[in-house]
């Protein structure tokens, strides 16, 4: 199945390429670059892994939760150019845990393109306090860390439809 121009979101699944162009496909397809991999749709928003990008080399990071915020706002807004409706996001944590639902699917295609998909702790989003975050292990456990602890800094892309 392969989706192309005018996006219907209730197609869009996890574990599809997102190619360039906005094209979604369970199949990699010749000549297309990937964009990234479709992990979660939720409601009328597109989330997926860029780590997967061949448009744009974008690494898993490591870091403090600090600097997983700046890392998202501003190292790498540099290296990769957002359209009007997109933006780099870190998950929330109920994000964080609807993802880790469709972590099968989402595998099943970086295993296709041999990279690794998440693996250890991750930086959402929320902040508990001044000194706390919250962190999500790839094997669904979420735990509240001080935000000086190093965890992964995983950029995800989010694309607004409508």
């Amino acid at each position: 199945m392969e989706i192309k121009a005018k996006i219907d979101i209730t197609k869009v699944k996890s574990g599809m390429f997102w190619y360039e162009n906005d094209v979604f496909s369970f199949e990699r397809l010749p000549n297309k670059k990937i964009k990234a991999i479709v992990e979660l749709v939720e409601d009328d928003v597109i989330y997926g892994d860029l780590t997967a990008s061949e448009i744009c080399q974008i690494e898993e990071g490591k870091g403090s939760w600090n600097y997983a915020k700046v890392f998202i706002t501003t190292v790498l807004r540099f290296q990769y150019k957002c359209k009007d409706n997109e933006r780099i996001v870190l998950y929330d944590q109920n994000q964080s845990l609807q993802l880790f639902l469709n972590y099968e699917d989402v595998a099943k295609a970086f295993n296709k393109i041999g990279k690794k998909s998440r693996q250890g702790a991750y930086w959402t989003s929320d902040a508990i306090e001044a000194k706390k975050a919250i962190a999500l292990w790839s094997e669904g456990i979420i735990e509240t860390m001080p935000k000086s602890n190093w965890c992964n800094i995983r950029p995800v892309l989010a694309l607004k439809i409508k």
